[in-house]
């Protein structure tokens, strides 16, 4: 008998997404897997919520004890570098794929969220050959990488099916997928269950930055980002204290918070970390701040104001600025301009933009069951 695999490495996002699926597929009958690498990303497994939901899951990576978020980054080199080529190697033949070799069974499928970084890229080819189904599930907004090429990028290493939030990353899976690879608009379970979601607080007087390792991704060093941040935190910081503007700041959970609260510790300025819930945070504030994010779709579905920082060298990365939804936050832009900008009033029709690169309107959740068990 088949058996169906979901694979996270992030507890918050991945399992939000996978939660309402797993859930979906067992009123069918069926008794999905969940495999978390969420411990090789230094996150922790929803241990409790798979025991509550009555989940089998299966952590291939232990724990490892006081590790920091985004450690590797620092240590290894950038994505590509010989080291952590080795190490990722090393990692996958030696302790990954030892506890995994007997689990899969031709015919089976996974579902999983990234077949570009680390495990997915070592893992996706070997299932593949394995005669193992693989469907994968959109992770996230798509724009160029520096460390991709023509022909290793996300969506390329031969997934049966890709299933997309909208017409756009549809239009760009279907130019890059392999020839084998399906294409299909399934819209986001996420997104799904937050449409209608009813929050019962108001909005105070702040503003958020949604910062994200964008040294991993390869836009720059670890360095080079609290730089980045530190700069646009001294712009903004004399236009907070006079307007009595709270300053929230939602690190990806990836990263290190310290870095981060040693940079606003030397600001005199009314800040505070965001809470594990994204869309919590995003509720809070009038509008936010990304760099290379999905949370701007965010930030607009959920209808805030959006400001995109320009990294040197790359620009604004995605269409945020170029389709005019965000407010471009250059090197040297004055901080009272963006919070002129994110407290105004007037917000940039979204709509259309929204429905091009998410279809919120579709029952996901059935939808890519659907396709699953058809596959």
């Amino acid at each position: 008998m088949r058996k169906i695999y979901f694979i996270i490495t992030n507890q918050n996002h991945h399992w939000q997404n996978v939660l309402p699926l797993i859930q979906e597929l067992q009123s069918r009958g069926e008794r999905p897997v969940l495999i978390s690498f969420c411990e090789l990303r230094r996150q922790r497994t929803p241990l409790e919520a798979c025991r509550e939901a009555g989940i089998p899951v299966i952590c291939p990576v232990p724990v490892i004890p006081g590790a920091k978020p985004s450690t590797g980054t620092v240590s290894l080199g950038k994505v590509g570098s010989g080291k952590r080529e080795v190490l990722y190697t090393l990692m996958f033949y030696g302790l990954i794929l030892p506890r995994l070799a007997l689990l899969f069974r031709r015919g089976d499928t996974v579902v999983h969220f990234n077949d570009f970084a680390f495990p997915g890229n070592y893992l996706t080819p070997w299932l593949r050959k394995k005669g193992v189904r693989q469907i994968l599930l959109q992770e996230g907004i798509r724009f160029p990488l520096p460390q991709e090429t023509e022909d290793y990028k996300y969506g390329t290493r031969g997934a049966d099916l890709i299933c997309c939030w909208g017409e756009d990353a549809a239009q760009h899976f279907r130019k890059i997928a392999a020839a084998n690879t399906a294409v299909s608009i399934t819209g986001s379970p996420r997104y799904q269950a937050i449409r209608n979601r009813v929050h019962e607080h108001d909005t105070q007087a702040c503003i958020g930055i949604f910062t994200n390792s964008i040294d991993d991704q390869g836009f720059c060093s670890n360095k080079e980002k609290i730089r980045l941040f530190e700069n646009l935190v001294a712009r903004l910081s004399d236009g907070l204290r006079v307007r009595k503007v709270k300053l929230l700041v939602k690190p990806h959970p990836r990263e290190d918070r310290e870095q981060y609260r040693k940079v606003l510790e030397k600001m005199d300025i009314d800040w505070e970390f965001g809470n594990a819930d994204i869309f919590e945070c995003i509720h809070q504030v009038q509008g936010g701040i990304v760099f290379a994010s999905s949370v701007g779709l965010e930030l607009l579905f959920l209808g805030k104001k959006l400001a995109q920082a320009e990294m040197p060298g790359f620009g604004f990365v995605f269409d945020y600025v170029h389709e005019q939804m965000a407010l471009p936050v250059h090197t040297a832009t004055p901080g009272v301009e963006i919070l002129d900008y994110l407290l105004g009033m007037e917000k940039p029709e979204a709509k259309h933009y929204l429905s091009k690169h998410l279809n919120s309107e579709l029952d996901s959740q059935v939808l890519i069951c659907d396709k699953i068990q058809a596959l």
